[in-house]
């Protein structure tokens, strides 16, 4: 995303919500040589929303995207392993927690790719999704594995407009 739009984005999903958690996964279409983004670029892009999220007040949570279904199907990606492996090592440095969808989609059980998680080489279908959702929510300690969906206690912010919140941590069971 080129840099006057994501400003513009940014100012505009976050200062018009005051949220308390920001969640932030920018995937292929950000992190890919062909479109001129360096792996450099896309980590300094990345950590300067960081800085911003932060500077608004709240919590930044950064999601690496899920991997590509075959290597047939790559094409003009080839590198976008070494981009989550920036994203990774700045997500350290930046201490943000981070979500590794891409890392969970690649140590499934049998070593393989999950295949019906996918609807397309790149997109996930509704099944990829609510992984996403679970990779979240066990990151955050929020996901309760006995019942595979969030507690039914789940703290609720006192004091909040919920027309002023983002429901960030929500997700379908």
């Amino acid at each position: 995303m080129e840099h006057a739009r994501r400003q513009h984005a940014l100012r505009r999903r976050v200062g018009a919500y005051e949220p308390d958690v920001v969640v932030v996964m920018l995937g292929m279409n950000d992190a890919a040589s062909q479109m001129g983004i360096s792996q450099e670029t896309y980590v300094a892009n990345m950590a300067e929303i960081v800085d911003k999220i932060r500077a608004a007040g709240a919590t930044p949570i950064l999601a690496a995207s899920n991997p590509i279904r075959s290597a047939g199907e790559v094409g003009t990606r080839g590198q976008y392993t070494s981009y989550v492996q920036g994203l990774r090592a700045m997500a350290a440095s930046e201490q943000v927690v981070f979500v590794d969808h891409f890392a969970d989609w690649m140590t499934q059980p049998g070593a393989a790719m999950p295949t019906a998680w996918f609807g397309d080489a790149i997109h996930p279908n509704g099944l990829g999704h609510w992984h996403f959702a679970r990779t979240l929510l066990q990151t955050l300690g929020a996901w309760d594995p006995s019942t595979g969906s969030v507690p039914s206690r789940t703290p609720r912010r006192t004091g909040s407009s919920p027309t002023r919140r983002s429901n960030s941590a929500g997700a379908p069971a």
